[in-house]
């Protein structure tokens, strides 16, 4: 094997994409919302990108979002889209799709999915996809919310179905690892205001005695098990945490108080990515304290939701953003 072979096959390899001293700065984006010329032209403040590419439908299959599909629409053919951010930036910035569900559906879609036993055609697809057009890594985002405000018409998760999600994220990172692009997986760690109790609050949901509110919170506390996503042998590659989002002023004790429990459960600084609202902190003094506090806590790889191109975030957080990436001291 010749030298540059060795150099290609390390690249490829999960942990140093994600653990190497620049920093990832990953922006959601959907629609039409981010043309290319704009990510070509934010490339040192944003190098990875995340387009809401596909979504698990109500026969258990994914599906590529277009003009036409329920919840993830895209004028175009997304594929060909992600592709072309690499050809655009000349490979500057990180292709990222992002698989997403997150209308009230997830639940009996998923169920669907593993009653029908389409779980391994799902693994396996996305896996093409992602060998087909040369992703840098997958973003799972199936959250388990129910939009009806009336929470006895919800199918909220149970702990068997959290630990069938767990099994097929198993699996999928598994089935990625070997084409060497990493699994990453958004989730986050509720703290409730009553006792989920297992499966008990299920029972309430169903039954109308929890509000909407307590129902959607045991749901993501049920659903996304910290211990099994955070293990030592996961094929999770990067938890994105979606606890830390939150408005301006940027509040620091909240801040590390809402990651905490992911390192708690056993996560490295290294496979967490920490997410941000573009207007989690707009003055100069706070945009600061929330970078250098990411920098004290060794964070090396922010997610960014929703899309940064639809606020001035670029604009306000340019010096510290290209910091981040740079891997300098804030």
């Amino acid at each position: 094997m010749t030298q540059g072979s060795v150099l290609l096959l390390v690249f490829l390899q999960f942990g140093l994409i994600w653990t190497q001293p620049r920093g990832i700065v990953n922006s959601y984006c959907g629609g039409s919302a981010c043309p290319l010329s704009i990510i070509q032209q934010d490339r040192k403040l944003i190098n990875s990108v995340s387009v809401l590419s596909y979504r698990l439908n109500s026969s258990g299959l994914i599906e590529a979002c277009s003009a036409t599909t329920q919840s993830c629409t895209f004028d175009g053919i997304v594929q060909e889209f992600n592709k072309n951010i690499h050809v655009t930036t000349q490979g500057e910035v990180r292709v990222v799709p992002l698989i997403f569900n997150n209308d009230g559906t997830t639940i009996a879609n998923f169920r669907t999915m593993i009653k029908q036993k389409t779980s391994q055609n799902v693994i396996d697809y996305i896996t093409n996809e992602a060998k087909m057009y040369g992703y840098n890594a997958i973003s799972m985002d199936w959250e388990p919310s129910c939009w009806d405000k009336d929470v006895t018409k919800c199918l909220f998760p149970s702990f068997q179905d959290a630990g069938m999600y767990n099994t097929f994220l198993q699996r999928l990172g598994s089935s990625l690892k070997k084409i060497g692009v990493p699994l990453v997986v958004c989730a986050d760690h509720e703290t409730c205001t009553i006792q989920c109790n297992g499966d008990r609050y299920l029972e309430r949901c169903k039954t109308g005695n929890a509000t909407w509110a307590e129902c959607n919170c045991c749901a993501f506390q049920t659903w996304f098990h910290a211990p099994s996503l955070c293990d030592d042998l996961s094929n999770i590659d990067v938890i994105s945490v979606m606890d830390t989002y939150a408005d301006a002023p940027f509040n620091q004790t909240w801040f590390r108080s809402a990651a905490q429990p992911w390192f708690d459960a056993g996560c490295t600084p290294d496979r967490i990515s920490l997410g941000l609202f573009p207007d989690e902190a707009n003055v100069t003094n706070n945009i600061d304290l929330m970078f250098s506090t990411l920098d004290e806590m060794k964070i090396r790889s922010v997610d960014i939701w929703v899309n940064m191109w639809q606020s001035n975030a670029t604009t306000l957080w340019k010096k510290q953003l290209a910091q981040f990436i740079e891997g300098s001291v804030i």
